[in-house]
């Protein structure tokens, strides 16, 4: 697991960055796992496009002109489409989430630090429990958006 770098060493240089540019720093230490994650997705994508495709293709021109073993070969080509997307799959499943959970400890740190730094006054004003409690369900739900999203988008 790697650790993620400070992305901000001054305060103050946080309102000089975009909110976009602040988030996509979380995936900068974890590139590798991310463009993983984004090829697997783009083959998934183009095996769900083939499919239909072929399909029709086999039952326009193949079976009508009787061009039987082509046609079986070419099920056990979309058979082995499927177990190949099965696998991209799983990649997409488990690696995926865990680049979120890499980008959420990242955030976690950078939230911690951030609380370090507020006053006591700010938590006489505010109950800790609710800090906590909506550091957690927010952080979630980031990590959630951080693996589809960009999936979804693409």
């Amino acid at each position: 697991m790697s650790k993620s770098p400070k992305r901000l060493k001054n305060p103050a240089d946080k309102y000089q960055k975009s909110k976009l540019s602040i988030f996509a720093s979380f995936y900068k230490p974890h590139l590798n796992l991310f463009v993983l994650d984004m090829t697997c997705a783009f083959f998934v994508a183009a095996i769900d496009v083939a499919y239909p495709m072929i399909t029709r293709f086999a039952l326009n021109n193949l079976l009508p002109n009787k061009q039987f073993s082509e046609f079986f070969w070419l099920m056990a080509m979309l058979v082995l489409f499927y177990v190949i997307r099965s696998g991209l799959h799983y990649i997409i499943t488990y690696w995926g989430h865990q680049l979120g959970v890499y980008i959420e400890a990242g955030m976690r740190s950078d939230l911690f630090n951030h609380l370090q730094r507020l006053s006591f006054k700010f938590y006489d004003q505010n109950r800790t429990g609710q800090i906590m409690s909506r550091m957690t369900t927010d952080l979630f739900d980031i990590t959630e958006l951080t693996h589809h999203c960009p999936e979804d988008i693409f």
